[in-house]
């Protein structure tokens, strides 16, 4: 359900509930209840309550009601809106599928009443409709002495005039019921009211019961189920449960829900159905069970598969020490849920314990694997965790462990856009590696990479785990599987980038559109040499792009069309730098680090400006003067290096735990942060300025938001008023001209009789 739906129902259901609050309890008698709370203690954390068909005193002002209701449940799962339900599949036809699409949502395949939704807009009308029961409830429960009266014919009123105002297909079409379980206390029994039949001798008279849950059924009908070479129609029964929990709140109890469960559960498909599958149901009738960690069902492994056939559960150490670079974080989600590589490769091992078993019994009196036979057993893999994307087979074997193969030689025998599969798999007298490829899918990748670029979070990740396993055929035929080895894992990470920082400068990819921008692809194969040898990551990164513009600011200094795709930025990862196209390079020789160099060298002057004028000072001068430059040493740090305590703060550079990171982008933004950090700091107008120069060093202008000749140079100015006495200005001069002549910039540095601080920089582009 979107947003705005949701709120008008619940502004709805509040008026609604307004206009009903005010009639429903006129007509009610008062019977003396008090022999019944004459042994009750109070009920702050463990309440029970009477279901009355005539209450008492509800309408008694010293007994107003002080309960506290929470309208939304955080604990409700919030599923992605693509979230699909494993092996149920929608039986409308196209044209509804696009028209209920529209209208419903993108993953429409669950139809109750009338009408398809999607998992998400379920758990959203229902949401809906548990927050108008539990105003309604509020406004029928009263407290009296130590127990709380629920007045069960005013509640049915309130219900009936919700159904009424709101629209039949809020309760009645969407739910076949909602159900009220109440626990009595002498027998624990649960006794269950339908809150959409409710009728006043729903609940015996005047009875102590605990409010234990409530269960909304779904109006479904039946479902289609294709779980591979099995598919079958089956009634659905779909139940939303909640939990009540009440708490202590400002000395007033709160009445709050608790998401239980969202189990649907499939009668036509039992044990005796799953017959000669590799998996079973594990009791019962098939269920799956829906959480904010996806989707579970109740099927198992047959025991001979978990026995019989090899695991990778030796290479999940070694999984664990391997070092990715850029990857801080080796977790991937799928859904809200996150897993390692290592955990990847564990849900994965349960899939490759059933494609083991599909070989096996692919494999013929001809000693050859047939395919189809082989397909006909994957099209059975059910889903856990993490949803199986494909499973592939190398169309033939090696005879040697170190042998390579090319990836245009698998088939796919599992998974989206599968064509019909034929052919077979010859097995060779000796020795022969079976190479099977193993792919999860919908994972993705959350944390940021830290490489001077914007919008390179939530990468779409790709995971391909390799296996050989060998089997060894003796001459009269007899088959013995021997070993399986983890060859690699090639793991993929794309996404769009719209900038990244080249040396001073900013280059932004496309024309704004987000099919246009730049396309950051990172690749990183795990192996080993050999089976003995320690795994690691071998990784490659690139950004494709079709077009940019090199700026600083918002002036354009060189747009670029990349023809045929030739153009790339490529990683280097032994320099820990950007290979960049070559119109391009004479950009890179200087960096936002090396101006960081350089606003460093101004900083340690100054200390060492402090330690000469400590080291000078007598008796009659130590006072003000060395104060005033300890004082500018703070300034100048505060200016450089962002306080990550403070909100808003100022500063150039920022610390991330065992490194800094710059807190600007090209040059011009380094030269506004820093005059923003000068002025808030000091509390004077600092000044650092850029200019951009011809080969002749004459200023080139920009117009219209491009720059008009060739640049040549970069001349980056400071103009700084340090409040120093003119001793120390020039003993300041003098330590920055020697510091300053390690870099290529050619800095020229005076101290004004005003008491300025210059510093001109000009860096040529060569």
């Amino acid at each position: 359900m979107n947003t705005t739906t949701l709120l008008a129902h619940r502004l709805l259901g509040a008026l609604v509930l307004a206009l009903c609050f005010g009639n429903v309890h006129a007509s009610m008698a008062r019977p003396d209840l008090d022999h019944f709370y004459s042994s009750r203690n109070r009920y702050l954390y463990t309440p029970k309550i009477v279901c009355c068909k005539n209450n008492a005193k509800f309408n008694d002002p010293s007994t107003a009601l002080k309960l506290e209701v929470a309208s939304a449940d955080s604990s409700i799962p919030r599923v992605d809106e693509n979230f699909e339900i494993p092996h149920v599949v929608s039986g409308h036809s196209l044209t509804f599928s696009i028209y209920s699409s529209y209208f419903w949502g993108p993953s429409a395949n669950l139809k109750v009443g009338d009408y398809w939704y999607s998992v998400s807009e379920i758990i959203g009308k229902v949401d809906a409709v548990r927050t108008n029961i539990m105003l309604a409830m509020k406004g029928n429960m009263r407290e009296y002495k130590d127990t709380l009266l629920l007045d069960l014919p005013g509640l049915k009123k309130t219900m009936d005039s919700l159904n009424s105002k709101m629209g039949s297909r809020l309760f009645s079409d969407f739910f076949s019921s909602i159900n009220l379980n109440l626990m009595h206390d002498a027998d624990s029994k649960v006794e269950s009211i339908d809150l959409l039949t409710l009728k006043e001798d729903s609940c015996m008279s005047n009875t102590y019961a605990k409010l234990s849950g409530i269960d909304f059924k779904l109006n479904t009908d039946s479902v289609h189920l294709d779980l591979g070479p099995l598919k079958k129609d089956s009634p659905l029964n779909a139940v939303v449960s909640f939990d009540f929990k009440i708490s202590k709140f400002k000395e007033n109890p709160e009445l709050n829900t608790n998401f239980k469960s969202f189990v649907l559960e499939m009668p036509g498909l039992t044990s005796e159905n799953t017959k000669g599958w590799p998996a079973r149901i594990k009791e019962g009738n098939y269920k799956i069970f829906l959480s904010k960690d996806g989707a579970k069902d109740n099927l198992e492994l047959i025991d001979e598969i978990g026995e019989v056939y090899f695991s990778l559960k030796g290479y999940y150490w070694a999984l664990d020490i391997v070092e990715i670079p850029f990857l801080e974080k080796k977790e991937f989600s799928y859904g809200k849920s996150k897993y390692s590589i290592r955990e990847i490769v564990e849900n994965l091992d349960e899939y490759l314990h059933i494609v083991q078993y599909g070989v096996d019994c692919a494999i013929g009196d001809d000693n050859k694997i047939n395919l189809s036979d082989a397909k006909k057993v994957m099209d059975s893999i059910f889903v856990k965790k993490i949803p199986l994307g494909g499973v592939s087979i190398l169309n033939r074997t090696l005879r040697d462990v170190r042998k390579e193969y090319d990836e245009r030689d698998f088939v796919k025998l599992y998974g989206d856009s599968l064509q019909a599969v034929t052919g077979s798999v010859p097995l060779h007298e000796g020795k022969n590696y079976i190479v099977l490829k193993i792919s999860p899918q919908k994972l993705m990748y959350l944390p940021k990479f830290d490489m001077n670029m914007k919008n390179t979070q939530r990468f779409e990740a790709e995971v391909d785990v390799y296996v050989k396993i060998l089997i060894y055929l003796a001459k009269g035929g007899t088959l013995v599987y021997d070993a399986l080895i983890l060859d690699k894992v090639d793991l993929s990470l794309s996404n769009h980038v719209y900038s990244m920082g080249v040396g001073m400068f900013d280059t932004k990819f496309g024309d704004g559109h987000e099919e246009n921008y730049g396309k950051l692809r990172y690749n990183a194969s795990i192996n080993a040499k050999d089976a003995d040898s320690v795994m690691r990551a071998h990784p490659s990164m690139v950004v494709d792009f079709d077009s940019l513009s090199f700026k600083v600011g918002y002036s354009v200094v060189l747009p670029m069309k990349n023809k045929g795709g030739r153009d790339k930025f490529t990683y280097d990862f032994n320099r820990g730098e950007w290979n960049v196209p070559a119109p391009l390079k004479r950009f890179t020789s200087f960096t936002g680090e090396d101006l960081l160099a350089h606003v460093y060298a101004i900083g340690n002057a100054l200390r060492e400006l402090r330690n000469h004028a400590d080291g000078s000072a007598t008796a009659d001068s130590i006072g003000e003067a060395v104060k005033n430059v300890a004082a500018v040493v703070e300034k100048m740090d505060r200016v450089v290096f962002v306080d990550t305590t403070k909100y808003n703060s100022n500063g150039l550079v920022k610390n991330m735990g065992a490194k800094y990171r710059r807190s600007f982008g090209d040059v011009q933004d380094f030269a506004e942060k820093f005059n923003s950090a000068w002025k808030n700091v000091f509390g004077t107008k600092g000044l650092c300025k850029i200019e951009f120069l011809d080969a002749k060093k004459k200023a080139v202008a920009a117009e219209r938001d491009l720059f008009k000749g060739k640049i040549a140079y970069a001349k980056i100015s400071f103009d700084l008023d340090f409040g120093l006495r003119p001793d120390f200005g020039q003993e300041l001069v003098k330590i920055l001209r020697k510091r300053l002549a390690e870099f290529p910039t050619k800095a020229q540095v005076a101290f004004s009789r005003d008491g300025k601080l210059t510093i001109d920089l000009l860096v040529e582009f060569k």
